[in-house]
């Protein structure tokens, strides 16, 4: 390799049973939407509409596949509610999970912060 930057996109098909606007928010489980959501808000997701959530039946239950992530990171913040679907999700109104919560207090921000500066070349 040469050491330039490529542009390009990376895919990958993920069986599933349909879109989320195809269930409705009552039908996911709360730690399906929780971990939608801190994915998305670690990454700036800025477009988690209901068509970039796919859901899936497998031997876990009902999972939500995110994806579509070309809007993740973004140079400048301007998120709105009808952007995030689970926003508007009642279930993530209550609070938090005992799992989520020890998931969110094992999160190293700095390493995360590392890796961005390292990898991806921001903050340089």
């Amino acid at each position: 390799m040469d050491g330039k930057p490529k542009i390009g996109s990376l895919q990958r098909f993920e069986h599933n049973d349909g879109f989320a606007e195809d269930f409705g928010p009552s039908y996911f489980p709360k730690s399906e939407a929780e971990r939608l959501a801190i994915l998305d808000i670690r990454i700036l997701n800025m477009d988690r509409n209901s068509c970039n959530t796919l859901v899936r039946h497998g031997s876990h239950g009902v999972e939500l596949l995110p994806i579509d992530h070309g809007l993740s990171l973004p140079d400048m913040l301007g998120i709105a509610e009808y952007h995030i679907i689970w926003m508007a999700w009642g279930l993530l109104k209550e609070p938090p999970t005992p799992e989520l919560i020890e998931y969110a207090e094992k999160i190293d921000i700095n390493k995360d912060a590392d890796l961005l500066r390292d990898q991806l070349g921001i903050w340089e």
